[in-house]
């Protein structure tokens, strides 16, 4: 009853850890061009182009570096390569947050990338579910990312009235901060699937 009790809380970290962390990806979305232009100092048409740049570069971080965090995940264990990808993660939120240039901010959206948190969460979230329930926590993860895809744009909308682009990273990566840190209290290592030895 514990291992069931111990599958369900690890769930539910998982899925509030996707939750957070499509937040803090796509809070910047809908006011990058114009922090772009603020970094840039050229023009509307220059800032859409680094825009594009900025959206498009976690993609290649990730590409470079998921099949890598599989493997890790399976030789280190998948607690400790989700934690390692938080730390990672939110060293991308706070660079970008304390970026003075193009350049520096670049590099904190291609970190974004190679944290391959999303990969690692996959990853997690498929090895501690049962075969009977895997379908239906793959889908949940799909649920909690669209939350995160939901919430952020608009969340990043709102605050620009309030705040700049920096505090709203720096606030995204404390709180991603905050749940790396019950996730390093709570969450458990699944235990490893022994072979089939007829297979």
């Amino acid at each position: 009853m514990s291992g069931v009790t111990s599958c369900s809380r690890n769930l539910v970290l998982l899925l509030a850890c996707q939750a957070v962390t499509t937040l803090g990806l796509m809070v910047l979305v809908p006011i990058l061009p114009l922090y772009m232009a603020t970094l840039t100092g050229i023009d509307t048409l220059g800032a859409a182009r680094w825009s594009s740049l900025a959206l498009a570069a976690p993609g290649l971080g990730t590409l470079c570096f998921a099949p890598l965090a599989g493997q890790w995940c399976d030789r280190f264990g998948y607690r400790r390569m989700l934690l390692v990808s938080l730390a990672v993660f939110i060293a991308s939120m706070l660079l970008m947050a304390l970026s003075t240039s193009v350049l520096s901010f670049m590099l904190g959206r291609l970190l974004q990338g190679m944290s391959t948190i999303g990969v690692v969460l996959t990853a997690f979230v498929g090895h501690a579910s049962s075969d009977r329930s895997r379908g239906r926590s793959l889908g949940l993860q799909e649920s909690a990312i669209a939350c995160g895809a939901l919430v952020g744009p608009v969340l990043g909308g709102m605050m620009l009235d309030q705040w700049s682009l920096k505090p709203l990273l720096i606030a995204s990566g404390l709180l991603t901060g905050m749940a790396g840190g019950v996730l390093w209290s709570q969450l458990t290592e699944p235990p490893k699937s022994v072979p089939d030895k007829n297979l």
